[in-house]
């Protein structure tokens, strides 16, 4: 799970699934066996016009035969294809379940989803905005972020990751799709213009093949316990510039100049 999409107005009839906790998402003509009115103007927002796989905030709801929500539960869930041409709805996260003839609000500890009664075939599911930082971050390790304006959208950041905008979305970058953003021309052109000393906390610095610069400057300190031929080291002691080769260490200049 990734970006959790906040968006209201759409909404479609559903129904159980035999032997599922997931619902078939139907077309309007079936707003009339819910008991609720057919919303005006909802013929192009449908919740089946979400894309596969898209995580999004839910409202589904028990409608009484005078046409008002019984109970409702709220969530994240997310669409997904079955029997072929089919589209179903699937809980994932439930947050809140509300007892709307009760007049109650209940919050759900262990994020699971309701069992509905049985007897009750027909639903109401609608895209939910949360209306509290509860719901809004019921997900683990999630943070809000601005995607529209007035729409809070939670992202779930993953392990070993920073939260960026790629590919214009808010999201969890890894490190390799932070490669694809710091790209060599860029980390190279930040070293051109930066004019101060380049300081490295480290006691190895390799160059594969060449280094150019005004100065090099070999601090002073213990020789290294492994060389390697090619090693240069600045012997304080000797006041004098060393090279460790294959016949050990040799002085660079014979005599330290002034």
């Amino acid at each position: 799970m990734h970006n959790v999409m906040c968006k209201a107005d759409l909404v479609s009839p559903c129904r159980r699934i035999p032997q599922s906790e997931d619902f078939e998402i139907l077309d309007r003509s079936y707003f009339e066996k819910t008991g609720c009115e057919i919303p005006i103007g909802i013929d192009e927002l449908c919740i089946a016009q979400l894309p596969e796989g898209q995580n999004f905030f839910y409202q589904i709801s028990i409608y009484d035969e005078d046409g008002s929500p019984f109970q409702s539960e709220t969530g994240i869930g997310e669409i997904y294809t079955y029997g072929g041409d089919k589209t179903a709805f699937k809980r994932e996260f439930a947050s809140t379940f509300i007892n709307h003839k009760m007049g109650s609000t209940r919050h759900i500890v262990d994020n699971k989803p309701v069992k509905f009664k049985q007897k009750t075939e027909y639903f109401v599911v609608s895209s939910y905005i949360p209306q509290t930082c509860r719901e809004a971050l019921v997900t683990p390790n999630s943070v809000l972020c601005s995607v529209e304006r007035f729409d809070p959208t939670p992202v779930e950041l993953e392990d070993n990751s920073v939260l960026g905008r790629l590919n214009d979305k808010i999201q969890s970058i890894d490190g390799a799709e932070l490669r694809t953003i710091l790209t060599d021309d860029r980390i190279v052109s930040a070293i051109k213009e930066w004019k101060k000393p380049l300081v490295l906390a480290t006691n190895k610095f390799e160059v594969k093949n060449r280094l150019t610069c005004r100065h090099i400057y070999a601090r002073p300190g213990s020789r290294p316990s492994k060389p390697q031929p090619g090693f240069l080291h600045y012997n304080d002691g000797l006041d004098c510039l060393e090279i460790f080769t294959s016949l050990g260490w040799r002085s660079v200049t014979t005599t330290p100049t002034s």
